[in-house]
């Protein structure tokens, strides 16, 4: 399986953990680092979820971090000041010296 869509699959089960009842998760609610690093993935969509459950996004930012599994990944996880979840592979892992 391809990075992108290793992350892209833990991501989904995070939040379908976070939530009792997850809306639709949609594939543009993930886009990739600016940088071209494909293992550089962005949950851009916190304020879709936050509409459609009433929650604050800070705490259903950190519900869906806590219950990320990233177990055998080297990654490293930063919530942005703008709700943006970013995960971002260590290159060793990615395949990619990019």
């Amino acid at each position: 399986m391809s990075a992108e869509k290793d992350l892209t699959e833990r991501f989904k089960a995070a939040i379908r953990k976070s939530l009792p009842q997850c809306p639709l998760i949609g594939p543009k609610w993930f886009r990739y680092a600016d940088d071209g690093r494909r293992e550089s993935l962005r949950f851009v969509c916190m304020g879709k979820l936050v509409k459609a459950t009433g929650l604050k996004g800070e705490a259903l930012a950190d519900r869906i971090v806590k219950n990320l599994d990233l177990s055998g990944l080297d990654a490293e996880v930063k919530i942005t000041d703008e709700l943006e979840i970013r995960i971002r592979l260590q290159r060793s892992q990615s395949g990619s010296d990019a």
